[in-house]
């Protein structure tokens, strides 16, 4: 599959960073085309419509690795949510401060694990901005408290602080509603 996206490409400069986000990013394009569709042939089809937007944007994705993955995901997010609607199958969205989650995209496989996901998202959901934004960084976006600090424009100290002080309120949340 690979060849194929590579024959779109013109020089050898765009090919190596296509294929560098392919092999990186292929199996988080996977997964949340597969999560969100959960149909393997509705997953193939989102899959190819993502790599093909991607080849046909190679020069206008960014280069910062944190960057370059939320648009990579992003992308793949977007293509197949238009898969979905196609299908006319609808995703409950959670909202997230400045992000938003489908709720197909929680990261686990057993359903006992699923809905425990889901309910750690809905907790969040109900946290205080500043804490909210901060605790999807670094649990749904993987960010280092540096990361987080340069994303949100404050101190790397501060982004500790908030971070342990989030994690101790959804602590609380989630205790509160009986989850462990």
């Amino acid at each position: 599959m690979l060849s194929f996206y590579l024959a779109l490409l013109d020089d050898d400069v765009e090919k190596a960073r296509f294929t560098y986000i392919y092999e990186t990013y292929g199996s988080d394009i996977w997964k949340i085309s597969l999560g969100i569709l959960r149909d393997t042939t509705s997953a193939i089809d989102a899959v190819d419509n993502t790599l093909f937007a991607i080849s046909k944007n190679i020069n206008t994705i960014p280069t910062e690795p944190s960057y370059e993955r939320a648009y990579i995901r992003l992308v793949a997010k977007n293509h197949a949510l238009n898969e979905l609607r196609k299908s006319r199958k609808e995703p409950e969205f959670i909202s997230l401060g400045n992000f938003e989650l489908s709720t197909y995209e929680a990261p686990c496989v057993d359903l006992t694990e699923r809905e425990t996901v889901l309910q750690i998202i809905r907790c969040i959901n109900d946290m205080p901005k500043t804490y909210k934004e901060i605790l999807i960084l670094k649990y749904v976006y993987e960010k280092s408290n540096s990361e987080i600090a340069e994303v949100l424009g404050i101190s790397t100290n501060t982004a500790k602080v908030k971070s342990a002080r989030g994690t101790a309120i959804l602590r609380e949340l989630l205790e509160s509603r009986g989850i462990k």
